[in-house]
């Protein structure tokens, strides 16, 4: 049965004098959501979860899997890898390649003492969940890698875990099993109710897989919440310009009305209309972030102009295929915009109506650390 999963002011130092590699993080995850920590090598991520695993011992803090305390740094409490009933997926498969398909799934089974009859069941089981119930004599060195990450699933699914860790699991296969693999991991742990913690640095697969999603920088959580809080509602400017957000612009509050503000650009330019985050003061200068396919163009030119709209010229066109990305001059300065679609509707030099949504322009103070930590409970 699935577990809660509680993370509270867990540090890690590896020596005195060195920065903390995890600086008091707190967050959980409720029985059955999968949480996924996304951000840049050195950042912390697998430290926090190798400490979940039990693998690193932390600094200090608590970790609690449903009601039990599996670390307690006052307690003095540190129960073994082995008792904390954890399932682990690692970034290399892991396998055995001496082993069949089906004895590698079995032997975490075999380790604990079942019968022959249950194991043979229970590696079935797991083995058909994860697509490779045809394959139980195969040896695994004849495996693809995509079918050698399945069995290593299958393996640490197999002995019914509470909570199951996954540390960058697509990250060895090419682009297009990534895309097809992180689509079934998902259904996979969903369709078993497990909790889930989920470390990745790929923002797209941080937002497939996980329910919420935690950026790291530094060894500190900088915001903990859905994907689309976190896509347009940046925290700050570190977790906007990692999860895509290349259009920032900056200015000062100008007047406000409730969480919408008038912000006055630098340079004069403006106003743009902008929704206000919580530490954000009138008259304080801000950043605001919007992301490229949150831009609205129009071709013919409105009678009036919304608050929101604005004239723009297209400075360049790139055609992607699927997409068309623009470079646009308006306010001053020049942003990027991302439409969907076969056919490119603008040429080089095109006069267009730009449109800035402000429930999708996000600001935060621009004096702000991007290492602010967000506690997340």
């Amino acid at each position: 049965m699935a577990a809660a999963l509680a993370v509270n002011h867990l540090w890690k130092s590896f020596g005195s004098g060195l920065r903390p590699a995890v600086r008091d993080v707190s967050f959980a995850a409720a029985p059955g959501e999968i949480i996924v920590l996304l951000g840049p090598s050195g950042c912390g991520k697998t430290t926090t979860l190798r400490m979940v695993a039990g693998l690193e011992q932390p600094t200090d803090g608590t970790i609690l899997i449903g009601t039990e305390a599996a670390y307690d740094s006052k307690q003095r409490i540190n129960v073994a890898p082995q008792h904390r009933q954890i399932g682990m997926v690692f970034q290399s498969y892991a396998v055995w390649p001496h082993m069949s398909v089906a004895k590698n799934v079995a032997y975490p089974l075999a380790r604990r003492g079942l019968g022959r009859a249950e194991i043979a069941r229970k590696v079935e089981e797991a083995l058909a969940l994860v697509g490779l119930e045809d394959y139980l004599d195969r040896s695994v060195s004849s495996l693809s890698g995509g079918q050698m990450q399945r069995v290593a699933l299958a393996r640490a699914l197999v002995y019914e875990p509470r909570i199951i860790l996954l540390d960058e699991p697509l990250s060895n296969l090419d682009a297009k099993l990534r895309l097809r693999l992180r689509d079934d991991l998902r259904t996979i742990i969903k369709k078993l109710g497990l909790t889930a913690l989920y470390v990745t640095h790929d923002q797209e697969e941080a937002v497939v897989i996980g329910d919420r999603i935690g950026v790291m920088k530094d060894g500190e959580l900088l915001q903990m919440s859905a994907a689309a809080d976190l896509y347009n509602r940046p925290a700050d400017a570190f977790v906007a310009h990692f999860t895509g957000v290349t259009n920032m612009l900056q200015g000062r509050v100008r007047s406000r009305s409730g969480g919408t503000a008038s912000i006055e650009l630098s340079g004069g330019a403006g106003p743009i209309l902008a929704t206000l985050g919580k530490d954000v003061a009138d008259g304080e200068a801000v950043s605001v972030g919007i992301r490229p396919e949150n831009i609205r163009l129009l071709d013919t030119p409105p009678s009036s102009l919304e608050p929101d709209q604005h004239r723009a010229r297209v400075v360049e066109r790139r055609f992607h295929g699927g997409q068309s990305v623009y470079r646009v001059a308006v306010l001053g300065t020049e942003l990027d915009v991302v439409e969907l679609g076969t056919m490119p509707r603008f040429d080089q030099g095109h006069e267009v109506t730009l449109t800035l949504p402000a429930d999708l322009c996000w600001s935060f103070p621009a004096e702000a650390s991007t290492d602010r930590r967000i506690e997340a409970v």
